[in-house]
């Protein structure tokens, strides 16, 4: 049986490869002192990927800066973007993260829209060799999709 495997930076998750320890800060992310001290502590305690949440253009600078302050100490986890409701806060990311976390209704209330914004996303990812971690449930999709069972049944 093929087991599919993703390559996050210097990590191979899924496949025959070992479980890796991932985790999340639960600090503000634009608190870049707070994140970075967390993120070594973390990385002290084995963890071997980190995600930060990822609100806004705000908060892709500060993971800029941290992601930049954790190499300069010799640290080079994958740092995961965590983003919800915003394609552009998503394509953003996708040129800093090592992987970004995203859920389909992020891209656009009306789905040929959200199509073009997520075509964009990719294009990015590809560029910068960002992994993507795409969230689905009823919550995370776009009002168009939940109420067209034409789209569902399609894919």
């Amino acid at each position: 049986m093929n087991k599919l495997s993703v390559k996050v930076k210097n990590l191979v998750i899924g496949g025959n490869s070992p479980i890796v320890v991932q985790t999340m800060c639960n600090t503000h992310t634009q608190d870049i002192e707070a994140s970075i001290a967390q993120c070594k502590d973390m990385v002290a305690a084995g963890t071997q990927m980190i995600r930060l949440t990822t609100q806004g253009l705000d908060e892709v600078n500060a993971l800029r800066v941290i992601k930049e302050q954790l190499h300069a100490a010799g640290i080079h986890i994958p740092l995961v973007a965590d983003v919800h409701f915003n394609s552009d806060v998503a394509i953003a990311a996708a040129k800093v993260a090592d992987k970004v976390r995203i859920n389909p209704g992020n891209f656009a209330q009306v789905h040929k829209d959200a199509a073009v914004q997520f075509k964009k996303f990719l294009e990015i990812c590809k560029e910068n060799n960002t992994a993507v971690r795409i969230g689905l449930n009823h919550g995370s999709l776009g009002e168009e999709i939940v109420n067209n069972t034409a789209i569902l049944r399609l894919g």
